[in-house]
């Protein structure tokens, strides 16, 4: 299987150029097979640095992808995963703050990943569920000074939120 497709484009700064990206890569993803082109990622640098304009964009692509939504062909095919360097769940505890940096990445980012796949993993067993339940256990050991330390290594800048965040 070949390797999964890195796309990084400081050039999309808005929403359009953003879903045009996005239809093209999803549209590319449809029509590749799967051992060509597993899973792409887009690294938007430039789109929203704003985590609340980010949440607002994601989640309006991720309704339009659901059934009934107006990209539902689409999204019969391809789902996200959204990152973004200031993610923030509502209604955090302070010890549980740490697990806002399951869905941050140090640039935007969507991931395209197959319905296909999501699929053949459910039917061999992975539970999403069993995954998130590690992901939290792993962070909350980890614990929230050491993962925003290793976060801002990643980074030019200073830790996104801070650790109070």
């Amino acid at each position: 299987m070949d390797s999964m497709s890195i796309i990084v484009r400081s050039d999309v700064i808005d929403e359009e150029s953003a879903l045009q990206l996005f239809l093209e890569q999803a549209n590319r993803i449809m029509e590749t097979p799967e051992e060509e082109l597993p899973t792409t990622i887009l690294a938007l640098p430039n789109l929203f640095p704003e985590f609340e304009d980010w949440n607002d964009f994601t989640t309006a692509l991720e309704e339009d992808l659901d059934e009934g939504g107006a990209l539902e062909e689409v999204g019969e095919h391809v789902l996200i995963a959204a990152f973004h360097p200031d993610f923030s769940f509502a209604g955090l505890a302070a010890e549980e703050k740490v697990l806002n940096y399951e869905k941050r990445a140090p640039i935007p980012v969507i991931n395209l990943l197959r319905t296909q796949a999501i699929d053949r993993g459910i039917e061999k067993g992975v539970d999403a569920a069993s995954i998130a339940d590690h992901n939290e256990e792993a962070l909350l050991e980890e614990g929230l000074e050491q993962v925003a330390e290793t976060f801002a290594s990643l980074s030019d800048s200073e830790p996104p939120g801070q650790p109070d965040a």
